[in-house]
């Protein structure tokens, strides 16, 4: 029967090998100790050469003989090495592999020596080699090195289930009909009669349906077994309720020889010429793209922040979608969209760049057919992405891939992400870049421009490179890049032609030299590299009403804009209105901006008076001339001195000439009333209003204290099949708990001997705010993060680790 080893700790390493030397390398003096997953080299935040992590390097572990003895079959699976690795078993080479994305299966057992320790070495190649896709030319994205995804040993009998692909479609009766394509595997060609028993099961266990099948096994390394089944009163995967099932395959002859468990779900999707639907229902596309890279690791990351990213996007940001761009990711990040009901687009390594070469061409359609065989049961994947990113059209080859793509999986549509407009269109939806806006135009072009027909059209990729903002960018940046991604979601909202847009990008990533800011990073993120939100992200979060949202795009102070003037808040939120208090009392109610964007589910709130009754109230103005200079002053703050026309600036001066003050007296009018100036105890407090209830509220007042908030995405890891992580943020904020942007004092971070720190131990935060991962080492127990800063003093974190 089927049994598991999990082979994640205690490698040994040597890196930057000669590969000839492969058998004689000094492990002992020169090796070090290395747990999976592994990046080959840890790489600074920026500033680096991209070459340092490309070279050969070697890991090593022995696998004693009693792990081998009971098993007909010794399957070593490794679910991603990049870039290309050659694995030596007891010094024979049984294996080689070449693409860094995708796992693969080599059989130990008959290299197996009895009664001793047996030896594994694999050599990972991280250059980029131009026979492998994405590599051949530039490539906007670092593809790091190492073993970075996790390692097993599976033990077999000598027939045993290698896959099984589930189909589901619902009949004319509300059931499901299920289509299973059971493979077995039979290397030593046994010829028998066998039973194949299946369940369908609820995750309670539950069964709902079960029956035998009998498979007579020829003599072939692997049979496919067809059966079809039907079922009623299940539910359906969702949105917001992704209902999930397992089938449960055992297989026995005279015993039992093998057991497998598949988690799917039932649903439909479908691309239309008027949009997506989901189980017939009409969904609109709103995601982001992301990379699944992190700061000094790269892709080495175990599966808890895998699912953070994924629980990020869907809780946080609200979206409903999420293109993997470019490559597959991990099965990790694909269970935890399956859980949680997070779409995901689907697509083969690539970059630009078709290889001529034969070899390259064909490990694309390998590349394609890994994917679907590994990805094909996951309720998750709405779309196969079976065209190289944004590469020219090649007909034989893009022919090839959709053909492909449709027999492993005919239940999913095919895509192909390109930039050029009128492309030869094999797939079923025409996926495109629109790169378009640049601010003042409009946000997306047309179906029509762009395809050249009415056919299925989504948007996936847009913003991003256009306008790359960093955190620590201006005010008026951040508040830009945030108001391009609001106008191409309103556009994509107003439109049936559009099944959906995903922004560019999720995150700031590391690049090579020929992209980015010249510091290695593509700063296109709505979040940064570490996971923090620039203004961005909340035009995402702002959309959902799962929970309430109101992020003030501004730090509110004068002196960061142009001519020392703020101008008008903008606020990106879910609430219906907006209650502004001056210090205590209440100025106005501001609504959500329909106007300039009526499509939104929830446009932005635009604050631009600050004044309300108080020039009323306090100055010697009738109170028809109180308004107009309310009015007056809300245009200045939204559009600045020169917002105002000839009529409106005539009018301004007719109400100072008439009450006997002048020029400079309404410049002074307008520096009380919205500069605050002198006004030594000036506060706003924001409310935001659903349904009549209050439900979120911020503060902003003169902000002269700064403290240091410290916290764990997480307080409890688990130490158990390899190792577990957490983030850690640390925030300069004010008495309003708003970080403090232009803080960037330096700290140590300190953690105690059963945790380990992933990246330097001395950071400086970047607008106000940096963070860090921390990882187990294997001690259960009570650990200790500290946060030491000489302004601030030192924080202390608690985490537990646990082992089950």
């Amino acid at each position: 029967m089927r049994k598991r080893v999990h082979l994640n700790f205690d490698w040994q390493y040597i890196a930057d090998i000669d590969p000839s030397d492969i058998h004689s390398l000094a492990w002992e003096s020169h090796a070090s100790k290395v747990d999976i997953p592994h990046t080959n080299r840890e790489l600074p935040y920026n500033n680096f050469d991209e070459r340092a992590y490309q070279f050969q390097s070697a890991y090593r572990k022995q696998i004693a003989f009693e792990h081998f003895a009971d098993a007909s079959h010794a399957l070593l699976r490794f679910e991603g090495v990049m870039s290309s690795c050659q694995v030596f078993f007891n010094r024979v080479l049984v294996g080689e592999h070449h693409c860094g994305y995708l796992p693969f299966e080599i059989d130990l057992l008959p290299y197996v020596k009895k009664g001793q320790d047996n030896e594994i070495i694999v050599v990972v190649d991280a250059s980029e080699d131009p026979l492998i896709p994405p590599f051949g030319h530039v490539v906007d994205y670092l593809t790091y090195g190492g073993i970075y995804r996790e390692v097993e040993l599976i033990l077999v009998s000598d027939i045993y289930v290698k896959n099984a692909r589930i189909h589901t479609a619902p009949d004319n009766d509300n059931n499901q009909k299920v289509h299973l394509a059971i493979d077995i595997a039979n290397p030593d060609l046994h010829d028998s009669e066998l039973n194949l028993e299946i369940a369908l099961c609820d995750l309670n266990d539950q069964v709902i349906h079960q029956e035998p099948v009998a498979v007579t096994l020829s003599k072939h390394h692997t049979q496919r077994i067809e059966h079809h089944f039907t079922v009623s009163d299940v539910k359906l995967w969702e949105l917001d309720n992704p209902a999930l099932y397992k089938l449960v395959v055992h297989l026995s002859g005279d015993t039992p020889l093998d057991t497998r468990t598949f988690r799917f779900g039932f649903r439909t999707v479908a691309f239309k010429n008027d949009g997506f639907y989901l189980n017939g229902k009409a969904v609109k596309l709103i995601g982001l793209n992301r990379h699944q890279s992190y700061p000094y690791v790269g892709y080495a990351m175990p599966q808890s922040a895998q699912a953070r990213d994924a629980e990020l996007m869907k809780f946080e940001l609200g979206c409903n979608c999420v293109r993997s761009s470019h490559y597959p990711p991990s099965s990790h990040f694909l269970n935890r969209c399956d859980e949680i009901g997070l779409l995901v687009f689907n697509e083969i390594p690539g970059w630009q760049h078709i290889g001529e070469e034969p070899l390259w061409q064909q490990r694309t359609m390998d590349n394609v057919q890994g994917m679907i065989e590994r990805d094909v049961n996951h309720p998750s994947v709405f779309i196969w992405g079976v065209r190289i990113n944004e590469s020219p059209d090649h007909h034989d080859l893009y022919k090839a891939t959709n053909v492909l793509a449709r027999q492993l999986d005919p239940s999913r549509p095919t895509g192909g992400v390109r930039c050029i407009g009128n492309s030869e269109l094999l797939e079923d939806v025409y996926t495109y870049n629109d790169f378009s806006h640049t601010g003042n135009n409009e946000p997306l072009q047309s179906r029509r421009q762009v395809a050249g027909a009415d056919v299925p059209y989504l948007v996936t990729e847009h913003c991003g490179h256009m306008f790359p903002t960093k955190p620590f960018d201006s005010q008026d940046r951040l508040l830009e890049q945030a108001l391009r991604h609001a106008r191409v979601l309103n556009k994509t909202f107003g439109h049936a032609d559009y099944c959906g847009a995903i922004g560019w990008s999720l995150f700031d990533y590391n690049t090579h030299e020929d992209f980015g800011s010249g510091d290695r990073i593509c700063y296109h993120g709505v979040l940064d590299m570490f996971r923090e939100p620039k203004y961005a992200a909340a035009v995402y979060a702002s959309q959902q009403d799962e929970m309430p949202v109101m992020e003030l795009a501004g730090n509110m102070k004068n002196g960061d804009y142009a001519a020392g003037q703020a101008g008008a808040l903008w606020v990106f939120t879910n609430c219906d209105s907006i209650k502004l208090f001056k210090n205590d009392r209440y100025i106005q109610t501001f609504y959500p901006d329909k106007n300039s964007f009526p499509h939104l589910p929830h446009p932005p709130v635009v604050i631009d008076d600050f004044i309300g009754d108080q020039i009323a109230v306090n100055e010697p103005f009738s109170p028809d001339d109180a308004e107009t200079i309310r009015q007056l002053f809300s245009i200045i703050m939204r559009k600045g001195q020169d917002g105002l026309n000839l009529w409106q600036k005539a009018q301004m001066f007719w109400i100072l000439k008439k009450n006997r003050q002048s020029i400079q007296d309404g410049v002074n009018l307008f520096l009380k009333y919205v500069g605050n100036w002198g006004d030594a105890s000036a506060s706003y407090r924001i409310e935001g209003y659903k349904h009549d209830q209050c439900v979120i509220k911020k503060t902003r007042s003169k902000s002269r204290k700064a403290r240091l908030n410290v916290k764990a995405d997480q307080s409890r890891l688990q130490h158990r099949h390899t190792y577990d992580v957490t983030r850690i943020t640390v925030q300069c904020v004010d008495e309003d708990s708003v970080v403090r942007p232009y803080a960037n004092d330096p700290i140590q971070v300190e953690v105690s001997a059963g945790l380990e720190l992933m990246g330097p131990d001395f950071l400086s935060l970047t607008a106000g705010r940096t963070a860090f991962w921390v990882r187990t080492r294997g001690v259960t127990g009570h650990e200790q993060v500290r946060v030491k800063s000489s302004r601030f003093g030192q924080h202390c974190i608690e985490l537990d680790v646990h082992d089950n």
